[in-house]
């Protein structure tokens, strides 16, 4: 069986979400920062996610999988990062890691749509074809 297999990376994966704080958050400027962007008022709220944090890596993820099963694609119950969709064009699976996606698919334009369904939330960049992931 021929399958089609691409690369794509969400580009400032954590980012996209706004975290909703319990309480008001600030962060303040670096002591002896000197760019170009400096402020009397050194100290700001922060309105969106801290990249790293564990609450923006959940956030991102959870809202991920509800925009991918908002578009018609089941999350395996055996492993979470795997999600497929059926369709009258073959099968296309998807292997998520953090923002790195591998969709293997019978179709290229089973892989196309879902990169039409990325992009109409994030930044996806495709990449060159994966020849392994995660080092396998």
């Amino acid at each position: 069986m021929n399958m089609e297999i691409e690369h794509f990376d969400i580009t400032g994966a954590y980012l996209h979400e706004n975290y909703q704080h319990s309480k008001k958050v600030f962060v303040w400027q670096p002591p002896r920062f000197n760019g170009t962007y400096h402020h009397t008022n050194s100290h700001g709220e922060l309105k969106g996610n801290v990249y790293g944090t564990p609450a923006a890596s959940n956030i991102y993820r959870n809202e991920l999988h509800a925009h991918l099963k908002r578009h018609g694609y089941r999350q395996l119950r055996a492993v979470t990062s795997i999600f497929s969709k059926p369709s009258k064009n073959g099968t296309v699976l998807i292997c998520i890691s953090m923002d790195d996606f591998l969709p293997i698919a019978t179709s290229k334009c089973l892989i196309d749509e879902l990169y039409q369904v990325l992009a109409s939330k994030y930044t996806v960049k495709r990449l060159e074809r994966a020849t392994e992931y995660l080092n396998w």
